[in-house]
Parts: structure tokens; C-alpha cells; sequence
């Protein structure tokens, strides 16, 4: 269920269903949210700065920031749009 609710690609669930269950784990024997909060935001952190260090040499190398890589993963992913060559057919 935790999976689910996070998902953000097929090959997410199964990643997020194991650190859902680890995190329960910790919670079930410590008896405290505080490890998991800090567990979550550290791994919330990191994720955050490797998109950053993308955009940005994406952005230095002339293609494009955190959109770009959004429509790139559109693309990837089937959904989405095919690209222009501006010839008519």
C-alpha cells in the first residue's frame, strides 16, 4: 500500500514498498516517528540535490533545466508528445 501511494514509476513500487516496510520496521523497534522523519528527509534531501546537479549540468551544457528532464521522461515513459521537424507533409 505504502508503494502505491508513492508511486512514481513501475519500477518505483517495489523500492518504496521495501523502504516503507524498513522505515515500519525501525518505527516498530524504536517506538519513535523521529528516525523515520529523519530517514525520509535525508533520502528526500538527497533525491533533491542529484536533480538539482542534473538540471544544472544540463543547464551549462546548453540543454535546458528541469523541464527539459520532465519532458524527457515523458517521452520515456510513452506519453509524450512527438516533436515537431516544422516541414509540411
Amino acid at each position: 500500500m505504502f508503494g502505491l501511494a508513492h508511486k512514481m514509476g513501475p519500477s518505483d513500487v517495489l523500492f518504496i514498498t521495501l523502504s516503507g516496510a524498513y522505515m515500519g520496521g525501525i518505527f516498530l523497534l524504536y517506538g519513535d516517528l523521529t528516525i523515520t522523519i529523519a530517514l525520509h528527509a535525508s533520502y528526500d534531501f538527497l533525491i533533491l540535490c542529484g536533480a538539482y546537479l542534473r538540471a544544472k549540468r544540463r543547464i551549462s551544457e546548453g540543454k535546458g533545466g528541469m523541464m527539459v528532464l520532465e519532458e524527457e521522461k515523458e517521452r520515456k515513459e510513452g506519453g509524450g508528445k512527438k516533436e515537431s521537424s516544422g516541414g509540411e507533409e
